[in-house]
């Protein structure tokens, strides 16, 4: 559907779960994966859902990227559990790689 600024909060979640999905499909086919995660964080438009936007204190000063990147966290480390709990950690490759953005945000 469309990314419109309330599901931008949310899509991430949509995405791993889809991921997850994926994974779980094929080691019960006995199938070898491959996964492109690809969540919306960082990017230079960033909508938080509450859980993040409340990880935003006035004793840690966070900003909008240091909460994004909170969830980027937690997307990822969910992937590496869910693959390490599923015992496919021993028999799988993970890269993980992120570019800066526009030449104006490096």
């Amino acid at each position: 559907g469309q990314l419109c600024p309330d599901r931008m909060k949310t899509v991430d979640n949509e995405i791993l779960d889809q991921t997850l999905k994926f994974i779980e499909k094929a080691k019960k086919d006995g199938k070898p994966f491959f996964v492109w995660l690809n969540p919306t964080r960082m990017h230079v438009v960033t909508h938080l859902s509450e859980k993040y936007e409340a990880m935003r204190t006035p004793e840690n000063g966070w900003s909008i990227q240091e909460a994004g990147m909170a969830q980027l966290d937690d997307v990822v480390g969910s992937v590496m559990n869910y693959v390490k709990d599923n015992g496919l950690d021993d028999n799988t490759i993970v890269a993980f790689s992120t570019d800066n953005g526009a030449e104006n945000f490096t």
